[in-house]
């Protein structure tokens, strides 16, 4: 993920191996990164 850090980017690269198709964080950069980049993403509040 570029811009993000190296645990969200790991994160989401492990879900879409595993195959879960929605990124959900308590990190608000890491949720607008993914969105950025078309993948669906949930921030947890």
């Amino acid at each position: 993920m570029a811009g993000g850090d190296f645990a969200d980017g790991a994160i989401a690269y492990e879900g879409r191996w595993v195959g879960a198709d929605t990124f959900i964080s308590f990190d608000t950069k890491a949720v607008k990164l993914m969105q950025a980049r078309g993948e669906a993403a949930r921030l947890l509040s």
